[in-house]
Protein backbone atom coordinates (compact mmCIF):
# COMPACT_ATOMS: atom_id res chain seq x y z
CA UNK A 1 0.00 0.00 0.00
CA UNK A 2 1.45 3.35 -0.92
CA UNK A 3 0.40 6.28 1.01
CA UNK A 4 1.61 10.00 -0.68
CA UNK A 5 1.59 13.00 1.78
CA UNK A 6 2.07 16.86 0.83
CA UNK A 7 2.73 18.96 3.29
CA UNK A 8 3.39 22.61 2.60
CA UNK A 9 5.13 25.02 5.06
CA UNK A 10 7.01 28.24 4.51
CA UNK A 11 6.37 27.68 0.31
CA UNK A 12 8.38 24.94 0.44
CA UNK A 13 7.03 21.36 -0.45
CA UNK A 14 7.80 17.88 0.57
CA UNK A 15 6.77 15.07 -0.64
CA UNK A 16 7.13 11.82 1.23
CA UNK A 17 6.39 8.19 0.76
CA UNK A 18 5.47 5.58 3.30
CA UNK A 19 5.33 1.98 2.16
CA UNK A 20 4.98 -0.71 5.32
CA UNK A 21 6.56 1.85 7.83
CA UNK A 22 9.64 2.36 6.18
CA UNK A 23 10.30 5.58 5.19
CA UNK A 24 12.06 6.25 2.19
CA UNK A 25 14.27 9.72 1.10
CA UNK A 26 12.27 12.75 0.51
CA UNK A 27 12.14 15.32 -1.85
CA UNK A 28 13.24 18.64 -1.03
CA UNK A 29 12.88 21.42 -3.84
CA UNK A 30 14.87 19.01 -6.31
CA UNK A 31 17.21 17.87 -3.57
CA UNK A 32 17.20 14.11 -1.96
CA UNK A 33 17.29 14.05 1.56
CA UNK A 34 17.12 11.39 4.23
CA UNK A 35 15.06 11.66 7.19
CA UNK A 36 17.08 11.02 10.98
CA UNK A 37 15.85 8.08 11.65
CA UNK A 38 15.65 6.96 15.44
CA UNK A 39 18.66 5.06 16.86
CA UNK A 40 17.42 2.20 18.21
CA UNK A 41 20.21 0.23 19.34
CA UNK A 42 23.08 1.99 21.76
CA UNK A 43 26.61 1.61 21.26
CA UNK A 44 27.04 -0.57 25.09
CA UNK A 45 24.56 -2.85 23.37
CA UNK A 46 26.52 -3.40 20.62
CA UNK A 47 29.49 -3.54 22.42
CA UNK A 48 27.63 -6.90 24.14
CA UNK A 49 27.21 -8.13 21.21
CA UNK A 50 31.10 -7.90 19.66
CA UNK A 51 31.87 -9.15 22.99
CA UNK A 52 29.90 -12.68 22.43
CA UNK A 53 31.53 -12.76 18.90
CA UNK A 54 28.03 -11.80 16.70
CA UNK A 55 30.36 -10.55 13.99
CA UNK A 56 27.44 -10.72 11.77
CA UNK A 57 24.39 -9.06 13.68
CA UNK A 58 27.28 -6.01 15.33
CA UNK A 59 27.69 -5.40 11.19
CA UNK A 60 23.59 -4.92 10.81
CA UNK A 61 23.82 -2.92 13.70
CA UNK A 62 26.46 -0.58 13.47
CA UNK A 63 25.30 -0.13 9.81
CA UNK A 64 21.64 1.30 11.67
CA UNK A 65 23.27 3.06 13.84
CA UNK A 66 25.37 4.46 11.47
CA UNK A 67 22.44 5.28 8.86
CA UNK A 68 20.54 7.00 12.26
CA UNK A 69 23.04 10.28 12.13
CA UNK A 70 24.78 9.86 15.42
CA UNK A 71 26.98 13.01 16.69
CA UNK A 72 30.13 13.01 15.47
CA UNK A 73 31.87 11.65 18.84
CA UNK A 74 29.67 8.30 18.39
CA UNK A 75 29.68 8.30 14.73
CA UNK A 76 33.70 7.48 14.84
CA UNK A 77 33.37 5.35 17.49
CA UNK A 78 30.17 3.47 15.64
CA UNK A 79 33.34 3.70 12.41
CA UNK A 80 36.54 2.28 14.67
CA UNK A 81 34.17 -0.92 15.58
CA UNK A 82 32.31 -1.48 12.38
CA UNK A 83 35.90 -1.67 11.40
CA UNK A 84 36.94 -4.44 14.30
CA UNK A 85 33.71 -6.29 13.17
CA UNK A 86 35.66 -6.10 9.31
CA UNK A 87 38.82 -7.35 10.73
CA UNK A 88 37.66 -10.26 12.50
CA UNK A 89 35.40 -11.16 9.57
CA UNK A 90 38.85 -11.16 6.97
CA UNK A 91 37.73 -8.33 5.09
CA UNK A 92 40.38 -5.95 4.80
CA UNK A 93 39.47 -3.63 2.58
CA UNK A 94 36.55 -2.48 4.33
CA UNK A 95 38.25 -2.38 6.96
CA UNK A 96 41.15 -0.20 5.96
CA UNK A 97 38.47 2.04 4.17
CA UNK A 98 36.76 2.51 7.98
CA UNK A 99 40.10 3.24 9.45
CA UNK A 100 41.44 5.56 7.06
CA UNK A 101 38.42 7.76 7.44
CA UNK A 102 38.98 7.93 11.14
CA UNK A 103 42.62 8.28 10.83
CA UNK A 104 41.77 11.32 8.59
CA UNK A 105 39.32 12.71 10.67
CA UNK A 106 39.40 16.78 11.63
CA UNK A 107 39.84 17.62 14.12
CA UNK A 108 41.18 14.20 15.15
CA UNK A 109 39.23 11.83 16.78
CA UNK A 110 40.04 10.14 20.04
CA UNK A 111 40.10 7.12 17.93
CA UNK A 112 42.35 8.21 15.23
CA UNK A 113 45.55 7.47 16.66
CA UNK A 114 44.40 3.77 16.97
CA UNK A 115 42.65 3.87 13.59
CA UNK A 116 46.17 5.34 11.79
CA UNK A 117 47.76 2.37 13.49
CA UNK A 118 45.35 -0.31 12.71
CA UNK A 119 45.71 0.87 9.11
CA UNK A 120 49.59 0.71 8.68
CA UNK A 121 49.33 -3.08 10.14
CA UNK A 122 46.68 -3.71 7.55
CA UNK A 123 48.78 -2.38 4.88
CA UNK A 124 51.81 -3.92 6.18
CA UNK A 125 50.14 -7.69 7.64
CA UNK A 126 46.95 -8.24 5.05
CA UNK A 127 48.62 -6.40 1.56
CA UNK A 128 52.27 -6.77 2.72
CA UNK A 129 52.27 -2.88 1.36
CA UNK A 130 55.36 -1.73 3.59
CA UNK A 131 55.44 1.85 1.97
CA UNK A 132 52.16 2.82 2.45
CA UNK A 133 51.99 1.13 6.08
CA UNK A 134 55.16 3.21 6.54
CA UNK A 135 53.01 6.64 5.51
CA UNK A 136 50.37 5.96 8.25
CA UNK A 137 53.50 5.05 10.88
CA UNK A 138 55.33 8.34 10.01
CA UNK A 139 51.95 9.61 10.30
CA UNK A 140 51.16 8.13 13.67
CA UNK A 141 54.95 9.58 14.64
CA UNK A 142 54.38 13.14 13.52
CA UNK A 143 50.40 13.54 15.12
CA UNK A 144 51.00 11.42 18.21
CA UNK A 145 55.02 11.54 19.10
CA UNK A 146 53.67 10.61 22.30
CA UNK A 147 51.16 8.64 21.78
CA UNK A 148 51.16 4.83 23.68
CA UNK A 149 52.19 3.06 20.50
CA UNK A 150 55.06 5.27 19.35
CA UNK A 151 57.57 3.23 20.57
CA UNK A 152 56.32 0.21 19.08
CA UNK A 153 55.83 2.00 15.86
CA UNK A 154 59.50 3.33 16.00
CA UNK A 155 60.91 -0.41 17.19
CA UNK A 156 58.86 -1.60 14.17
CA UNK A 157 60.70 0.98 11.92
CA UNK A 158 63.97 0.28 13.09
CA UNK A 159 63.39 -3.31 12.53
CA UNK A 160 61.20 -3.63 9.38
CA UNK A 161 60.06 -6.62 10.95
CA UNK A 162 56.99 -8.05 13.06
Amino acid sequence: MTVFFLVVRQKQHFVSRKIRSKTFPVVKQGKISRKKKKIKTTLEEIKKVLENKNFGRAETLLREYLSAGADRDRFYEAEFMLGYVFLSQNRPREALEQFRDISLAKPPHRRSPDATYMAAEIYRKKFGDMKKAERFYVRYLNRWPQGRLAKRIEKKMRSGKD
